[in-house]
């Protein structure tokens, strides 16, 4: 979870990056539910009370997260099949 960072300037850059991910085709669609993730992106991270992996994965680094899983599954070609 870093860069451990609380600067309202790096919330906002990965809450612009994020948003521009979900508006287009990411694996984040087929793992989380549009609508939380959504409002993830909106508050910031906030609205995601229970931090994953302890203390450190909440707010804007929650948000960088899910930017990894998207580059992630971009660089590997990940494709999710029922």
């Amino acid at each position: 979870p870093y860069p451990k960072t609380h600067h309202p300037l790096y919330t906002k850059l990965v809450k612009e990056r994020l948003t521009t991910i979900v508006k287009g085709d990411s694996v984040l669609h087929e793992l989380f539910d549009r609508e939380k993730l959504l409002a993830i992106i909106d508050s910031g991270g906030t609205v995601f009370t229970k931090p994953w992996f302890g203390q450190l994965m909440n707010g804007p680094q929650l948000l960088a997260y899910l930017i990894q899983i998207h580059d992630w599954a971009e660089q590997h070609r990940l494709q999710i099949v029922e």
